[in-house]
């Protein structure tokens, strides 16, 4: 597993300790998320701080598969919790949470954004070919 905090801060296979005293440094400011990630799209994380509280989601591979509790003021011993059990494999990390499946708008494709940055820059050069003729 690997911890990252928005700070650059890596972990690779963190103990409890090395995440409780990461999650701790959250700041909701310049050091404001922190994900912990067993693989690609399979992931927890948190975000905010100790003044506003913590949001918490977590992927399950996909974007269908992306839930955040129902709760945005979580304490940091609950996150700190949830870190722990989660790397721990332990799957009743989620029981103390509500949950609510996230609705993931879908950006368009690499490929699609080209080929509209293609098309917009064909209509400015036909707007340049056409003003260029009909100057006298």
């Amino acid at each position: 597993m690997l911890l990252e905090l928005e700070d650059g801060t890596r972990h690779r296979d963190p103990d409890a300790a090395t995440i409780a005293s990461a999650l701790r440094t959250l700041d909701g400011e310049n050091n404001s998320f922190a994900i912990l990630s067993e693989a690609d799209e399979v992931y927890v994380q948190t975000a905010g701080g100790r003044d506003t509280g913590f949001v918490l989601e977590y992927r399950e591979g996909s974007a269908d598969a992306h839930y955040r509790a129902v709760r945005n003021d979580l304490n940091v011993g609950e996150v700190v919790r949830a870190f722990i059990q989660y790397t721990a494999g332990d799957p009743s990390w989620r029981v103390p949470f509500d949950w609510k499946r996230l609705e993931m708008r879908r950006l368009p494709s690499r490929r699609g954004g080209m080929l509209i940055l293609i098309g917009a820059l064909a209509l400015v050069a036909v707007a340049l070919l056409i003003l260029t003729c009909m100057t006298p």
